[in-house]
């Protein structure tokens, strides 16, 4: 699991020298307990409740929690995937913060690259900073976004998008700019 540093994401600029390839990479949440460290300290009972409530969220959710192929394209040193479809707006971040801090829950964004030996990237997105996303402004094309990173920033960066739907947010969109350098060490055997 990640430490997350929040902050509001700049609208995401469409970079001019654009060059696209087939992506190798596929964007997936997963609706994880909140690390305790040691598990005794979580009782049996709590980890029972929280594997229902994941079960919960996840039938509610639908394809919010499948992997989503990404489309892929290089500007200058950094690599950009962007997810190719983008999500239902099956669960709204309203309803998915007030569930995961109920029973100690987080999402985990998962940037899953193909490949025999390949790596996978993983940050965490914390109730705090969908609640954050939800009272910050909306940018000109009427969406909402936040950054995750690592603490290491060569990890890259993250951005979920968010579009409000009749009052209710809902999330619609992960993106993934990671160097490309970093990018490809991490695409191991193809």
């Amino acid at each position: 699991m990640s430490f997350v540093n929040y902050t509001d994401a700049p609208e995401i600029i469409k970079p001019t020298n654009v060059t696209s390839e087939p992506s190798k990479m596929a964007m997936r949440i997963d609706v994880v307990p909140v690390p305790q460290g040691l598990m005794d300290t979580v009782s049996s009972e709590k980890r029972e409740q929280q594997y229902a409530a994941m079960k919960k969220i996840k039938a509610k959710g639908k394809d919010l929690f499948l992997p989503n192929n990404t489309v892929a394209s290089t500007n200058a040193s950094n690599k950009l995937y962007q997810t190719a479809d983008l999500y239902n707006a099956t669960t709204s971040v309203e309803s998915l913060v007030s569930q995961l801090k109920e029973n100690d829950l987080t999402l985990r964004l998962n940037a899953i690259r193909t490949g025999s030996q390949s790596h996978t990237t993983v940050m965490n997105l914390t109730s705090d900073a969908l609640e954050k996303v939800v009272q910050g402004g909306v940018d000109a094309k009427g969406e909402k976004s936040c950054a995750v990173t690592l603490p290491v920033k060569d990890q890259g960066t993250m951005y979920v998008g968010v579009k409000v739907r009749g009052g209710k947010h809902y999330i619609t969109k992960i993106d993934y700019e990671v160097n490309q350098l970093v990018d490809s060490k991490l695409h191991i055997s193809e």
